[in-house]
């Protein structure tokens, strides 16, 4: 008689769906299959309990529930596996190690069990761009960059319009007429990435948002600049006529600061439009101050803080409030009243000499 229950019991079991839940939910009769969760949600898999092996990605970790239904209230089952170079499985979660097969076993206390042959394989090789769009001028040669989750593989490059943006085997862009095309890479498996290209005219012109600058030894600045109208250089290029005293990455613009001195900053387009601005390098300050130190305001009232440091040093100063909901304050120092209450402006160097306004505002 108990071996017909046990029987019965684990021909059920085969008919169960067992579902991962955060709670203690019941699961539900379905169609012969038990489902194991990533810890990746990513990479959530149905287990069919029939002869075909499972395939896991190696490096993944996935976790089985414990089995609650009304058949089999609060039954905790063990997992085992045939070869831990495979599968390992440690508090109920499952990693897969290494390449290969082997046999996952469900064991419940009553003895029945469920057997699965695991096939741990590399994951799927995917591509992906470094960025979804960009924008380049016409004429303009760009690389698009695409990455690969593991391994090398072969990309296959296209272009949904070669009229507006022509790409080759490298995946090195050309802007040929204005307008907008999608770049895209694919694999031999199938896998894909796209990326908008705009292309915008070539520019007539390119500004810098300073023409001139004074910063101290050791400081850094990031230099801005604006394209002519609808226009556009997705490669600028910096430098500096004197990197002794002004180093600048090529790139980003980021000026860096070593002597004494000056240098000519210069920004230039894909298509030679260039912008210049003359750097200055003093000594770092030693001191500051502050114009007051000591204010009350009526809300609604302002008044700008004048910092000051010793003569032939230079620091651009960064004003920051201790509480903007009762003042205000930018990047020139001007103080806003907010609210009644008081509060703090602080002043500081880059090389960290600070002083600080005491601010009261009434009503």
């Amino acid at each position: 008689m108990k071996n017909i229950i046990k029987r019965t019991s684990a021909a059920l079991l085969a008919a169960i769906t067992i579902t991962a839940c955060t709670s203690s939910s019941v699961y539900a009769f379905s169609i012969p299959s038990l489902d194991i969760i990533s810890k990746d949600t990513s990479n959530n898999l149905t287990i069919p309990l029939n002869g075909d092996p499972v395939t896991l990605e190696r490096g993944r970790t996935y976790t089985l529930p414990q089995i609650n239904s009304f058949l089999f209230p609060g039954y905790k089952y063990q997992l085992s596996t045939t070869n831990n170079k495979v599968v390992s499985i440690k508090n109920g979660v499952i990693t897969a190690n290494g390449t290969g097969i082997c046999t996952l076993k469900i064991t419940l206390p009553n003895g029945m069990s469920i057997s699965k042959n695991i096939n741990v394989a590399l994951p799927k090789v995917t591509v992906k761009f470094e960025k979804s769009n960009m924008t380049i001028g016409k004429g303009e040669a760009a690389k698009l960059k695409a990455m690969l989750s593991s391994g090398n593989g072969n990309i296959t490059w296209s272009s949904s319009n070669n009229k507006v943006v022509s790409v080759d085997s490298t995946g090195k862009l050309t802007g040929k007429s204005s307008g907008t095309a999608t770049i895209t890479a694919k694999l031999a498996n199938g896998e894909k990435a796209s990326c908008k290209v705009t292309v915008k005219t070539a520019p007539k012109s390119v500004i810098l948002t300073k023409n001139k600058i004074t910063l101290g030894i050791g400081e850094s600045k990031e230099l801005d600049f604006t394209i002519n109208g609808n226009a556009a250089s997705y490669n600028v290029n910096f430098s500096s006529s004197n990197p002794s005293v002004v180093s600048v990455d090529s790139k980003s613009g980021k000026l860096i600061t070593k002597r004494t001195g000056k240098a000519v900053v210069t920004v230039k387009t894909y298509n030679g439009k260039t912008a210049k601005c003359t750097v200055e390098v003093k000594k770092a300050p030693a001191s500051l101050v502050l114009n007051t130190k000591n204010v009350t305001l009526r809300k609604g009232g302002k008044i700008s803080l004048k910092a000051t440091i010793p003569n032939g040093s230079a620091s651009e100063i960064t004003f920051y409030p201790s509480n903007s909901r009762i003042i205000s304050v930018d990047s020139n120092g001007l103080v806003k009243a907010l609210q009644t209450g008081t509060a703090f402006v602080t002043a500081k160097t880059y090389n960290g000499k600070s002083v600080t306004c005491k601010v009261t505002v009434t009503a």
